[in-house]
């Protein structure tokens, strides 16, 4: 096997950006390459995380027995790792774990790592000393012997797929952050390998759970990010625009932010277009796991699942538990000809869901279907169609367009995807309008290059609100020189979520085009593409598939690597499943040969509950680490949840004032019912603010109106409040009750007030308060803010055509 052909089987994990050593001695190689047969020899049940990655089908038996058979291998294989005493010399029923929260250690244990501290290739024993196999499971030895000779010889691919098994536990491989950590570090020392630096700077950045050899370390962490994000490492470019952007581990600095936001935004932007016509469709792995359960508090009570949201955000759950149903409902609709069925189910098809991957060849059928019921044989409108009809046969008309002209589906036909946007200009399409400009501009389809004909349809397109006709009239006032009319046009396509319209933005803030200069704004604008196109660097895919085969742990690691790199779903997901409260897996199976290593004393008097409670509070202090970065990104459950951890002195000390904060923070956005009746709770009890039963009652009615499923707990507490607010009343408290500015006795001293007016003003307040039919009270004030809903509807993968 060659050395390119080598190189190329190391792409054992979506996370490798690795660049082969050419300059290397051949015997070693040919060690690699024999290492790199047997693995590639092995069965694919032993393939961690490569072959297990396929959807399960949908919402059937065999789906569900699926699922079932993927949790067996799982359970057998790790049955199998603890059977099999890989680490003989060291403790009984560990796995290659070691661990000492927030240790600065560099020594390790020969027994327990490949390499010794001084990294001396002569201390390191022979793999079938530190590892026992058997069966099948001896070619896993024998090709990790292999490697560590050649690596201990100075091969660079043998140090890196050594440290790559050790990280994601490849090939059943027993996982061991610390010999991760040890090859990583030998590739970057002795070659200055970008993706090694880039993994050694995510490793000291989170600490790996506090994993001996492993401190969390945030110069390192910038240290190591910086080499590998000026080695060309998109990922590292990413974390590190993010830390400048947020401060972490450096002061906040805007302009080192937006050169590194530029430099993945315009690698993003040059992959987007080098796709087909139009740009490349976008896959988006984003979502919060904690939606698929109605957000982090449970349905209504967190922000995504309550108020307005609850009726316009798309539902997870309709994937998981009736998918299958609505194709079968569809399909049978379709059957009888019924157009919105036919077109409904195109679109499925064509843009994919979470458990319905893309399906090109179907989508074509569905949307011919559709356009048929309108023009008999392709081309002549039937005189008797319905508004209806040939509105949804438009709009097919102008998806069969862009598959022809892409080559979705069927091979790329210039011919048939002018014949079709044509079709759909005939009946006003907006998309088919854009698509017709399109192919005026390249002169395609037959067409005479035509830009003035062009720019009338992409302005007629425009006009309908359509966002990739947007963006390509703006390009043209660009390319004229008329900045500020191609700047209005690229805002109005941002609010659909076109990725050339935020790209075109950002440039014009950051070289200041018919503008004053704006870092921030810059900034943030080359922060949205840069994490749109997921293709280029981020690991949310592949957590996300771990996470759905019950790969907790690897799950973990990928969701905290697309946190370090700034996504707000993935500081989300780390914080939600490190959750206490509401964690979504159960902490002790993925974690529990971690509390096994941590402070074990050479003299092995173990003190069980020291070792759970110090596991506990590293994983309190990371969780509030990443509710607070997502927080920081507008995640208003964060905010609350930032607030809990400071109340009750999880993770942190109890800090009132701070938690008081918090709820304040994401009571402003007017969409948690629960941060603003925190909010009237702290006021009602004095906790971090001044004690006043006036604004607690305004936040007890402002949660109400904020969403009306609060009405039980609202009207409880206030009940309760007016009862404390009386008796502060009688008694001559000081605290400022929810009556003074109510009654009205024109100029009198409220002292001159006797107890039957206080009773009977209390009890008429009881009495006339309203509320509407759906349990809110009217107050009199419009603090209702609506959301204006999310910025990629409308725009979706629909491109530049």
């Amino acid at each position: 096997m060659s050395t390119s052909s080598a190189a190329a089987a190391l792409s054992l994990s979506s996370a490798s950006q690795y660049e082969p050593e050419t300059n290397i001695d051949d015997s070693d190689q040919t060690k690699v390459n024999e290492a790199i047969a047997i693995l590639q020899s092995m069965q694919p049940d032993q393939l961690k995380h490569t072959n297990r990655a396929s959807p399960a089908p949908i919402n059937s038996v065999a789906g569900f027995l699926w699922k079932v058979f993927l949790q067996l291998i799982h359970f057998i294989e790790a049955k199998s790792l603890e059977d099999s005493e890989a680490y003989l010399d060291h403790r009984s029923g560990s796995s290659a774990v070691e661990s000492e929260l927030e240790t600065e250690t560099t020594t390790a244990a020969t027994t327990t790592s490949p390499r010794s501290s001084s990294d001396d290739p002569s201390s390191t024993p022979n793999f079938h000393e530190r590892y026992e196999f058997s069966g099948s499971r001896k070619l896993l030895g024998d090709a990790a012997e292999l490697l560590e000779e050649a690596a201990e010889n100075g091969n660079s691919d043998a140090m890196y797929l050594l440290a790559e098994m050790n990280f994601y536990g490849n090939y059943s491989f027993p996982r061991n952050y610390t010999s991760a950590m040890r090859y990583y570090k030998l590739l970057s020392d002795t070659t200055g390998n970008a993706t090694a630096q880039n993994m050694l700077g995510f490793m000291y950045a989170t600490g790996m759970f506090g994993y001996e050899d492993v401190p969390r370390d945030q110069a390192r962490a910038l240290m190591y990010h910086t080499f590998a994000a000026y080695g060309g490492n998109t990922r590292s470019e990413m974390t590190l625009a993010f830390r400048y952007h947020a401060g972490i581990g450096t002061p906040r600095n805007c302009e080192k932010a937006v050169i590194f936001y530029k430099r993945v935004a315009d690698k993003a932007m040059e992959y987007w277009r080098n796709g087909p016509a139009g740009g490349r469709t976008l896959d988006r792995h984003t979502w919060k796991l904690a939606d698929d359960n109605g957000g982090v508090f449970g349905e209504g009570a967190s922000e995504s699942s309550s108020g307005p949201n609850s009726r316009k955000k798309y539902s997870p759950a309709l994937d998981s538990a009736s998918l299958a149903d609505v194709l079968e409902y569809l399909v049978y609709m379709a059957e009888k000809f019924d157009i919105a069925a036919q077109y409904k189910l195109a679109r499925l098809y064509y843009d994919g869901t979470r458990m319905l991957p893309r399906n090109y060849d179907k989508a074509l059928h569905f949307f011919k279907l559709t356009a048929k019921q309108y023009w008999k044989n392709e081309a002549t409108p039937l005189p008797d169609a319905t508004d209806s009809v040939q509105r949804y046969a438009g709009y097919a008309a102008g998806y069969l367009g862009r598959m022809y002209l892409r080559g979705e589906g069927t091979p790329a036909n210039h011919a048939m995807a002018l014949h079709w946007y044509k079709l759909g200009v005939e009946v006003g399409d907006p998309p088919s309008l854009n698509g017709y400009g399109y192919m005026h501009l390249k002169g395609l389809g037959g067409l005479k290059q035509n830009t003035a004909k062009a720019a009338e349809y992409f302005r007629s397109s425009a006009d309908h609100e359509f966002g990739p006709a947007q963006v390509n009239i703006g390009k043209l006032f660009l390319e004229q020189g008329e900045v500020l009319a191609a700047i209005h046009y690229f805002e109005l396509a941002a609010r659909h979520g076109h990725i050339e319209a935020f790209y075109y933005l950002a440039e014009t803030h950051y070289q200041a085009l018919g503008r004053e200069r704006s870092c921030g704004m810059a900034t943030v604008y080359y922060k949205i593409v840069a994490e749109k196109v997921e293709d280029l660097q981020s690991p949310l895919a592949w957590a996300h598939r771990c996470y759905e085969i019950g790969d907790f742990e690897s799950a973990l690691v990928g969701f905290m690597m697309a946190a370090e790199q700034g996504y707000e779903s993935g500081q989300a997901n780390v914080a939600y499943l490190l959750d206490r409260d509401k964690s979504a897996i159960s902490l002790s199976k993925p974690f529990k040969k971690l509390i096994d290593s941590f402070d074990r004393p050479s003299n092995e008097e173990i003190d069980e509950e020291k070792r759970l409670e110090k596991l506990d509070r590293f994983i309190d202090e990371v969780a509030l680490i990443y509710w607070t970065r997502a927080s920081k990104q507008s995640n208003v459950d964060a905010m609350v949840k930032m607030g809990d951890y400071y109340l009750q002195g999880i993770g942190c000390e109890r800090d009132n004032e701070k938690a008081a904060a918090c709820y304040q923070a994401a009571a402003e956005y007017q969409q948690s019912a629960l941060a603003l009746w925190n909010l009237g709770w702290m006021h009602e009890n004095g906790l971090g603010v001044e004690q006043d039963f006036h604004l607690a009652k305004r936040f007890y009615d402002l949660a109400l109106t904020t969403n009306s499923e609060a009405y039980l707990p609202v009207t409880l507490s206030l009940y309760k409040l007016r009862l404390r607010s009386f008796w502060n009343s009688i008694t001559g408290g000081s605290v400022n009750g929810i009556g003074v500015d109510e009654i009205d006795k024109g100029n009198d001293d409220n002292s001159k007030w006797s107890f039957s007016d206080l009773l009977r003003r209390w009890l008429e307040d009881l009495n006339n308060e309203d509320y509407d039919n759906y349990g809110r009270a009217i107050d009199g004030d419009d603090n209702d803010r609506v959301n204006d809903g999310d910025p990629d509807e409308g725009g979706g993968n629909y491109a530049a055509i």
